[in-house]
């Protein structure tokens, strides 16, 4: 019958005799390949294959029996009889605590998830930025920046509570917001696998893709401020696919994408989906007909709002943001070669997206190539996690990886949550036979054995260790901070030997480094010409050494040649365009030349890239004192203090502000704080003598010129003060 034609199957492609290859069999082909590969790179640990090569640091033995008995497990008749043994009890264990008792099902899994990533927490923090966010939190150097306020508000304030109480050191703190951020990724992988599932089997499957995705190691006690950030984004699309469906509002996702943004910067890349949630017309809301028209002008029109204030933020205060791209045609001297478009940076793109969601990342192309029809599924759904996928990829494509991508996996480690979505969204609406009913236990193995070493090497510090190595060697220019991290990471083990190599390792790959560093030594001890040479010598090694260039423009500040200073100044800014001192220095050269609003510039671009000098803050207050704004002028004197609490000119600067306006008892208390610090402080006495003859007290105001005197006799106007001194002792 002619009307039978009609009721295809939903997947057509699958069975017709035309296709060499249908999608179903291309995701099963995948299985076996993704498992020889992981195999295969284990062999290789040093090689540039650090996405599918974890197994390597395990033995061969281990490796190749595990892998090898996963393969049997591929195998049609096993599956068989693995699916009629397994199955069944998993998803009606699943569906009891999803389903039947929601409540304490949800709380029974959160436990065993926080008793796993407990029982697997990192040992150690090689990987990201660890070491350095711990050390600042216990010396209370860490402060809220410009990428992600909110994530580092949260984890200060949360240490600020907790370490009085508990003595919790910052590894502790970051470990337990990591456990709750992954409790919180868990149930809501419940959720959106109840959600998209349309059968008990299914939802099973979506859950664990979820999360055996490689990003769960965020959750494992991991020592970074993206934890939060990645199950955010779950909630965001979770939220955002209910709303496509109707059944909540828009300002939930635009509520969740608010917080996003200030828990990391590179929310942004979620802006285009927001963009298209809110041109969306839900069907079922009639009160929104009457706004339709004027809706997408409105919606535009903030958009841009929004994007014009994102704009004129970098431009004001983090112009420097844009170095974080990746180089289209030549990159910094750490790794010349690492362009956009070169064979290292593509392979590391692949490696990430095989580290964080192998399965959703393969799946998903298999889709999205093959293009198998789904009737079901709403082209809305499709088209807002399409874009979202699309998006995330892009911004790990171009976003500059610094170290290299094996380092910083944890930032992109979010990346993969839009396309793992949009798979899950469309296996979930292939209808359900045995041959996807295989195919789903194929991947969940497949994730499972990319996952489960990942996991296994972070919770071990000889495996961590030895990893990160390869990691370094792999890109040699480009391992100088990562020689750094393992020399602290063995500093503070106790293991002075091997803090030496790294050191050593350091010196041999960077020889312009312990040449800079012989510069700088040498300006301290005032032989600036061996000093100059040491640079000129570093910069002919390396061209665009951020550090030469900066050394060489400290040297002709010390000679007297601005122009040369602020040449190479800007030349080290060309290279580096965060580094802070650079400004600061910039600022320097302005103030003597006199040009104080250039200055001011300089130093204020200088302190809000996180620069820790306190000279600058206080340099910040003189000329906040010499515009009359006193009240900027103290602000910036105590947070010079606050960078250090021995800093004798701000105690002054402040004391003198604090005189200005007419607060002796203040100016007083400061003034002192100053003179117990140095107590040879001229300047000190000489302002402590004017404080006590505001206050009328005279004979302490006489003693104090009397000291200034004996610390500086040669002042130009020292008769002037013998003869005031005169004046108040016979007063």
């Amino acid at each position: 019958m002619k009307s039978k034609k009609k009721t295809k199957t939903a997947y057509p492609v699958a069975e017709s005799p035309s296709k060499f290859l249908s999608w179903d069999s291309l995701a099963n082909v995948f299985c076996p390949l993704m498992l020889f590969s992981l195999w295969f790179a284990s062999f290789f640990p040093e090689k540039r294959l650090w996405g599918i090569n974890q197994w390597g640091y395990f033995p061969l033995g281990l490796r190749t029996i595990v892998i090898a008995s996963a393969l049997i497990l591929l195998f049609p008749k096993v599956q068989r009889e693995l699916t009629v043994l397994i199955k069944p009890p998993l998803v009606r264990i699943f569906n009891y605590l999803t389903e039947n008792h929601r409540f304490l099902g949800y709380l029974f899994i959160s436990m065993l998830s926080l008793l796993i990533f407990y029982l697997f927490r990192t040992k150690t923090h090689l990987l990201g930025d660890g070491f350095q966010i711990l050390d600042s939190l216990q010396a209370g150097s860490l402060t809220p920046n410009w990428s992600q306020p909110l994530a580092i508000w949260i984890y200060l304030n949360s240490y600020h509570l907790l370490n009085p109480v508990f003595n919790w050191d910052g590894a502790a703190v970051y470990a337990l917001i990591s456990y709750i951020a992954g409790i919180i990724f868990v149930v809501f992988a419940i959720r959106l696998a109840n959600f998209l599932g349309k059968s008990p089997s299914t939802r099973l499957f979506i859950f664990l893709i979820l999360i055996l995705l490689g990003s769960a190691e965020l959750f494992f006690g991991y020592a970074e401020h993206y934890p939060l950030l990645c199950s955010g984004i779950l909630i965001y699309l979770f939220y955002s696919l209910k709303f496509l469906r109707g059944q909540t509002k828009i300002f939930v996702p635009v509520l969740i994408f608010l917080i996003l943004l200030p828990l990391h910067f590179s929310s942004l890349n979620l802006l285009p989906s927001l963009l298209y949630l809110s041109l969306f017309q839900p069907k079922e809301e009639g009160s929104f007909r009457l706004f339709k028209a004027k809706k997408a002008g409105i919606v535009l029109l903030s958009v841009l709002i929004l994007l014009l204030c994102v704009v004129f933020y970098v431009r004001k205060y983090n112009w420097f943001v844009f170095s974080y791209l990746m180089p289209v045609l030549h990159g910094i001297y750490t790794g010349p070669n690492y362009t956009l478009f070169s064979s290292d940076h593509i392979i590391d793109f692949l490696n990430q997206q095989f580290l964080i969601s192998p399965v959703g990342f393969a799946l998903c192309l298999i889709f999205l190539i093959f293009k198998p029809k789904t009737p079901d599924a709403k082209k809305q759904i499709f088209r807002f996690l399409l874009m979202v996928a699309l998006c995330q990829l892009l911004f790990n494509f171009v976003i500059n990886p610094g170290l290299g991508a094996p380092r910083d996996w944890d930032l992109f480690a979010s990346m993969g949550l839009g396309y793992t979505v949009l798979a899950l969204y469309l296996f979930s609406h292939i209808p359900s036979n045995p041959r996807t009913g295989y195919l789903k236990l194929n991947l969940v193995l497949v994730a499972f054995l990319c996952t489960l070493p990942w996991i296994l090497i972070n919770a071990s510090p000889d495996k961590s260790v030895a990893r990160f190595r390869n990691l370094l060697d792999s890109d040699p220019k480009k391992s100088r901070n990562g020689h750094f991290i393992l020399a602290g990471y063995f500093d503070r083990l106790g293991k002075p030997e091997e803090r030496d190599r790294e050191n050593r390792k350091i010196m041999e790959k960077f020889p312009e480094i312990e040449l800079t560093n012989q510069g700088f030594n040498l300006m301290q001890k005032g032989d600036l010409n061996q000093a100059q040479k040491r640079f000129s010598q570093a910069l002919q090694l390396s061209p665009d050494f951020a550090e030469a260039h900066a050394g060489l423009a400290l040297y002709y500040y010390r000679t007297g040649n601005l122009q040369k200073s602020e040449m190479e100044l800007n030349k080290t800014l060309e290279v580096k365009p965060d580094y802070s001192s650079a400004y600061a220095d910039l600022g320097d050269i302005w103030m003597q030349r006199g040009d104080f609003e250039k200055a001011e510039k300089f130093y204020s671009k200088s302190v809000r890239i996180g620069v820790k000098n306190p000279n600058v803050w206080n340099n910040l207050g003189i000329l906040s004192t010499q515009s009359g704004d006193l009240a900027k002028a103290i602000s910036y004197h105590q947070k010079a203090i606050a960078k250090d609490k021995d800093f004798a000119q701000s105690y002054y600067g402040l004391a003198y502000v604090y005189y200005l306006q007419g607060k002796m008892e203040e100016s007083l208390r400061e003034t002192n704080l100053l003179l117990q610090i140095k107590p040879d402080f001229a300047m000190g006495y000489n302002l402590l003598g004017l404080v006590y003859e505001k206050m009328g007290r005279k004979p302490e105001a006489a003693n104090a010129y009397q000291r200034y005197l004996e610390i500086q006799p040669n002042d130009p106007k020292a008769n002037e003060v013998r003869q005031l001194i005169e004046k108040l002792r016979k007063e």
